[in-house]
């Protein structure tokens, strides 16, 4: 008997089937009609260009645990302050963060969702997405060696650590009227369980580097390099890798944030500082030359 004859049946009322196996059919028959004429809540775009606008406006900022302002802020801060300013009020640290709205696959990431990502089997970093498409996903963050920045997806490091994604801005929520910030210590204690992994295994490529070109990129060092070899970076990820290129015979880095952040290095120093261009240029290898023109066209191309 098809659905067509069933419900005529139904309709007639003559059927020679038992009432329960007719309740059951009815609902079988019935019950997907009514989960598909339902949409899910929909997305508040104007609030979603709010919290990517303010994430975006913290471009630049160095990174700094524990830190909920433009001098220095961390991943979860970012997107904590972020969104209250759209008006919702996110909790304070990663793991957190990643039970709020609903769980979205990878595959249907969409702009304003946050995504996770993991240390072993524990969330140690968070990030917006800013653009998605079906081959390419960017997302805003603050890590430590970069500050508040834009990075792919298909970045090896991020690819390989993700964890899950959520949405926030089909789900109903009430609106706070004011950004409750934190006691800055118990914010940094709660920050200690999470970002501080990431942090540290954002470093380990520099510790485990040669002695003779350390940095999360040596290899800029120790080659030269393809354009195939680098094409899949990011621009901020190539900023990097010239400014290491440059941090290992000293130079003195106009920018305050990049300076600040070599100087946490325990590398950097070790050839004598200076900010004079042609010094520097009299350090570099004829590979290094080559390397920075190199970093310096394709983080051009890829902005």
């Amino acid at each position: 008997m098809n659905e067509e004859s069933l419900l005529s049946e139904l309709t007639t009322g003559h059927t020679d089937l038992p009432i329960p196996l007719l309740l059951l059919l009815v609902v079988f028959i019935l019950f997907p009609a009514f989960i598909y004429a339902t949409d899910p809540p929909a997305r508040d775009e104007e609030k979603v260009e709010q919290v990517v606008r303010s994430a975006a406006s913290y471009m630049g900022t160095p990174y700094k645990l524990g830190g909920l302002t433009r001098k220095g802020i961390d991943c979860s801060g970012l997107m904590m302050v972020s969104f209250a300013e759209a008006g919702h009020q996110l909790p304070r640290v990663s793991r957190d963060q990643a039970l709020t709205g609903i769980k979205v696959d990878r595959k249907d990431l969409q702009r304003g969702d946050l995504i996770f990502f993991r240390k072993g089997s524990r969330i140690s970093h968070v990030a917006m997405v800013v653009y998605a498409d079906e081959t390419e996903v960017k997302f805003i963050h603050s890590c430590v060696s970069q500050g508040v920045t834009i990075t792919s997806l298909s970045n090896s490091y991020y690819n390989s650590r993700f964890h899950s994604a959520r949405r926030i801005w089909n789900v109903p929520v009430s609106s706070p009227t004011s950004l409750s910030i934190p006691n800055p210590a118990l914010a940094l204690a709660d920050t200690l369980a999470g970002d501080t992994l990431f942090m540290e295994e954002e470093m380990e490529e520099f510790a485990t580097a040669r002695p003779a070109a350390p940095g999360i990129y040596p290899e800029a060092a120790l080659r030269a390099l393809r354009s195939e070899d680098i094409q899949a970076m990011s621009a901020a990820e190539l900023r990097l890798m010239k400014y290491e290129i440059l941090a290992r015979h000293g130079f003195r880095f106009p920018e305050a944030h990049v300076q600040q952040y070599f100087e946490t290095q325990s590398w950097y120093g070790v050839a004598s500082p200076t900010s004079d261009r042609e010094e520097i240029a009299a350090r570099l290898s004829a590979e290094e030359k080559a390397n920075l023109e190199l970093l310096s066209r394709m983080e051009t191309a890829a902005e």
